[in-house]
């Protein structure tokens, strides 16, 4: 775990829950950067009652003892997502990475880092596999990514990306780091830990190196991921510009505000391009592809296909689209 934070640029918000991945994340960069440009930002979600207020104090007292700039926010996470319809870690996710963008503005910061390591990789491969997913769904967990939030264009780093959690446990006892301990990781009853304690357990039986070889497969899906996106980006990017004075003149006041493409342009792409275009534009404004499925891509290929002359709003989760004639507009 030596000089994992050597190229990643300062100053870095460092998003720590206090338990032990974040605690041994931000004892590295301790070690191995300035203090004064570590900014750590702890996000309470509100669903643990006295211990999520718990893990505040914890690490709001780190922070205060070892002179590191400390922010935090709270929100009732499982209320936000009854009453927007979300899945409890969907809204988390979202309000989560809103608070970093907020920090990471506020102290002009040119890195966030957050403490996911091998297993949360596969954790969240397997899981989002499980329920349905794209190439997206399989790729969420990267070293290093860009992500814009609110307007806010992030430069996000996973150093720990590399190391199991059996690793970073045996670390944090070997270095005597404190930490949290968070009973609900136990709780099978939830999706995610029943797929890490009971499911997971099972395929090293099959292969005590299903780590590695669900890496590299993932590392390889993901390449092929990156290549895709970058000639999505290429398309949308082309289209904005090419019909930029008609979202000007629809948008006046704030034209940046949504993106457009031609619906004759879109429908003269293959179907699969049309799909994973819906996916790409999902992944932007939901920061994820959580809650994408076959049958949302199915519904927005039905919108879009409509008609030419006819008009309608439709909204699939936090993507807005708009259609007016042969114009559809995005945000």
């Amino acid at each position: 775990m030596q000089d994992i934070f050597k190229n990643i640029p300062h100053p870095v918000v460092i998003g720590v829950s206090g338990g032990v991945d974040s605690m041994v994340l931000l004892h590295l960069a301790m070690q191995q950067i300035p203090r004064h440009v570590i900014i750590v930002a702890h996000f309470d979600h509100g669903l643990r009652g006295d211990a999520s207020d718990g893990d505040r104090i914890f690490v709001e007292n780190f922070c205060r003892e070892n002179n590191l700039i400390f922010e935090s926010e709270s929100q009732k996470i499982d209320e936000i997502a009854n009453s927007q319809k979300m899945s409890i870690e969907a809204a988390a996710r979202k309000y989560r990475y809103q608070f970093f963008a907020k920090i990471y503005q506020k102290y002009d910061a040119n890195a966030l880092c957050t403490a996911h390591h091998a297993d949360d990789r596969i954790e969240s491969a397997m899981f989002n596999l499980i329920r349905g997913t794209k190439f997206g769904g399989l790729t969420t967990l990267k070293k290093e990514n860009f992500w814009e939030i609110e307007g806010q264009k992030m430069h996000i780093f996973r150093p720990l990306l590399s190391f199991t959690k059996s690793e970073i446990v045996a670390f944090a006892k070997e270095k005597n780091i404190c930490f949290r301990e968070d009973a609900t990781n136990d709780d099978t009853e939830l999706q995610r830990n029943f797929l890490r304690h009971e499911i997971l357990p099972k395929f090293e039986q099959i292969n005590p190196e299903y780590r590695r070889v669900i890496t590299n497969f993932l590392e390889y899906v993901s390449e092929h991921k990156s290549v895709q996106d970058e000639e999505i980006s290429w398309w949308l990017d082309a289209q904005n510009s090419r019909f930029k004075e008609i979202l000007q003149k629809k948008f006046p006041e704030n034209p940046r505000e949504f993106s457009i493409f031609s619906l004759k342009d879109f429908l003269n792409q293959s179907e699969f391009f049309q799909k994973n275009i819906i996916a790409y534009i999902f992944e932007i404004a939901n920061y994820g592809t959580i809650g994408l499925s076959d049958a949302i891509i199915s519904e927005i290929l039905r919108f879009l296909k409509e008609g030419k002359n006819s008009f309608g709003m439709r909204k699939i989760k936090n993507l807005e689209l708009e259609r007016r004639g042969n114009w559809i507009f995005w945000k």
